[in-house]
């Protein structure tokens, strides 16, 4: 029987982000890179992401992330979908409104090396 990796979408438009944890997610996942959440909702079913990561830095503003993840999780299909948000700063009322939403992680990227964030992204998949 073959091993399939499980998806993990990542939402940004930082081609240089997506690149670095392609390289340290590969290992145990397959990466693929979307610039909007438009366009993960369009591909959504085509990709059977076990993991999508938002990087707040390419959605918008705080309350723009926040709805989002408001709406993903709102959504039938998602519900078994992981949900993280990247950001490289946020307010304790920032992270308390995107775990209401329905994040299941916001990791704050300047506090962590790729390696410790496809760490905490590989333990979340397994959960």
């Amino acid at each position: 029987m073959v091993n399939v990796k499980p998806t993990i979408v990542l939402v940004t438009t930082h081609t240089a982000l997506g690149a670095v944890y392609e390289r340290h997610l590969e290992r145990f996942a397959k990466v693929v890179l979307v610039p909007e959440i438009a366009e993960f909702e369009r591909r959504a079913l085509r990709l059977h992401a076990a993991l999508l990561v938002i990087d707040a830095g390419s959605v918008g503003t705080d309350d723009d992330v926040v709805a989002h993840v408001r709406a993903l999780h709102k959504q039938p299909t998602m519900k078994s979908l992981h949900l993280v948000v990247f950001t490289k700063k946020a307010s304790s009322v920032f992270v308390a409104a995107l775990h209401k939403a329905g994040a299941d992680d916001i990791i704050l990227t300047t506090h962590s090396t790729p390696r410790s964030v496809a760490e905490r992204l590989h333990n979340i998949i397994l959960l």
